[in-house]
């Protein structure tokens, strides 16, 4: 067992929280995350990685049950490791609308919001495939695909 910063007792152990927060009148737990919680104290910790999945987890949870606030907005964009600049970039929108929606100035278009979720997915995942999608220019000539070939 590790020794707790806390209560410098050493009762220190792999166990799993909930984790909550809340978005105006909508609160959102995510369940089972990982920590390091002293058996004397109840003081946990969680390591970087855990934290960030639970976090992940918790905006598109909010996304998906339709919280449409400035503070997700910004936040869940933290979450993709996008600066505003970057944002506004791959949405096709100034960087000045980005601030304003996440000041609360101007509501973003439902359709801000699937993207935002689908990069926040990918950055829970591990992946750039929505950044990559976003970021193409558009195709010219002949594109093909085969109907018996997964996608």
């Amino acid at each position: 067992m590790r020794t707790c910063f806390n209560c410098k007792k050493k009762s220190v152990a792999p166990d799993r929280v909930a984790i909550d927060h809340t978005f105006g009148s909508v609160k959102v737990i995510v369940e089972n995350v990982p920590v390091e919680k002293c058996a004397d104290c109840g003081e946990w910790t969680i390591g970087a990685a855990e934290g960030d999945r639970a976090d992940q987890l918790m905006a598109l949870a909010a996304i998906a049950a339709g919280v449409r606030t400035g503070h997700l907005l910004k936040w869940s964009r933290s979450l993709t490791g996008l600066r505003a600049t970057e944002l506004g970039e791959l949405l096709g929108v100034s960087p000045e609308t980005v601030s304003r929606w996440e000041n609360g100035h101007r509501d973003a278009e439902p359709a801000i919001w699937n993207v935002l979720a689908d990069l926040v997915r990918d950055a829970l995942h591990g992946t750039s495939e929505t950044r990559e999608l976003l970021s193409r220019a558009p195709a010219k000539g002949i594109v093909r695909a085969r109907y018996d070939e997964a996608a």
